[in-house]
């Protein structure tokens, strides 16, 4: 074989080498388990990895503990759930027992916010073994009380209890701090639930007629609800109020006895 034949079976040799390779680069690549698609057409999809042994194994396990965590969610989501109503409800409790709160605040302090202050008073119920100096009989319907400075006692057995005036008891003179509501051409002296009208001079005690405002309540007050009507109404001696608005300012109206 000549010199330049055995150059010739090279040159032929080295470019079928190249023509298989060529062959091998157009062929797609998912033949071989690597991609989906071809490097010469760009086009490659999103699961572009490398197969790597024990791969199966591995995404096998990722999924066995993702439903091992999803599982344990669901059964830990009840108690969650009951959880959060029992802490709803107690918010709700909460809120409805501060808003009670609230109002018996508020009834209470508009109730008894312009009461004189500085003035001897008990409330209903008070009880004592020993009158106050300068306290005077007074009788009512047979009965005796005893009376001093707008205040009225029942004696048992030693024991004096404060109770509302008793209407028909005659007094000499107001106390003091007592306050004045006209009504239908009467002047109704006030002073802590007790309603006077003048009479020859003195004071006798009396129940008043409907429609007769005053500025405040007593303590010791009770308070009527009416759920049908959603309405409030205060209680004291036998006497029905109700809160209105006058001119701006909250008073109480007597309603009935």
């Amino acid at each position: 074989m000549g010199k330049k034949a055995k150059y010739t079976w090279k040159a032929a040799a080295l470019s079928s080498l190249c023509a298989i390779l060529a062959c091998l680069l157009l062929i797609p690549a998912d033949v071989f388990g690597r991609h989906r698609g071809s490097i010469r057409s760009g086009r490659l999809s999103r699961d572009r990895y490398y197969y790597t042994p024990g791969y199966e194994r591995y995404e096998e396990r990722r999924l066995q503990q993702d439903r091992i965590e999803a599982e344990e969610e669901a059964r830990r989501e009840p108690a969650r759930e009951k959880r959060r109503e029992e802490i709803g409800q107690q918010k709700e409790a909460d809120v409805e027992a501060y808003l009670e709160s609230q109002e018996a605040i508020r009834s209470s302090s508009q109730a008894a916010a312009r009461a004189p202050r500085g003035f001897f008073y008990r409330k209903p119920g008070t009880s004592t073994t020993q009158l106050p100096a300068g306290a005077v009989a007074v009788e009512v319907d047979g009965r005796s009380y005893q009376y001093f400075s707008g205040i009225y006692y029942r004696s048992a057995a030693n024991t004096h209890v404060v109770v509302t005036a008793p209407a028909g008891a005659l007094i000499d003179s107001l106390p003091d701090g007592h306050g004045m509501s006209d009504y239908e051409g009467k002047t109704y002296f006030y002073y802590f639930g007790s309603f006077y009208l003048e009479e020859e001079g003195k004071y006798r005690v009396v129940i008043p007629p409907p429609g007769v405002v005053v500025g405040y309540l007593p303590d010791g007050y009770n308070e009527m609800r009416d759920p049908r009507h959603e309405s409030v109404t205060y209680e004291y001696g036998g006497v029905q109020f109700e809160p209105v608005f006058l001119e701006g300012l909250l008073v109480y109206m007597v309603v009935g006895t």
